[in-house]
């Protein structure tokens, strides 16, 4: 349960930059928040990365879990940029 999150968590945000941030969204799903990604192989790198970090069959309080890491990227607009509508 909780343990088994807060050692996810843990783990994630040792993965990230000084100005990144992980975020819970609800369940057991996290979001990444990258401050100043240089190229698409820096996100791939940070997933990969992030990926060992939380190995399938972890042990947490004498529990196994599993997990599923499905890594996307999103680009938000720069400010004073024009939006589509």
């Amino acid at each position: 349960g909780d343990e088994v999150l807060v050692a996810v968590a843990n783990r994630l945000v040792r993965c990230l930059g000084r100005h990144d941030l992980a975020a819970r969204l609800g369940g057991d799903e996290f979001a990444i928040l990258v401050e100043a990604p240089t190229s698409p192989p820096h996100l791939e790198e940070l997933a990969a990365t992030m990926s060992a970090a939380t190995p399938n069959g972890l042990t947490v309080e004498r529990s196994v879990t599993t997990r599923s890491l499905s890594p996307s990227a999103r680009r938000r607009p720069r400010a004073g940029a024009a939006r589509l509508t």
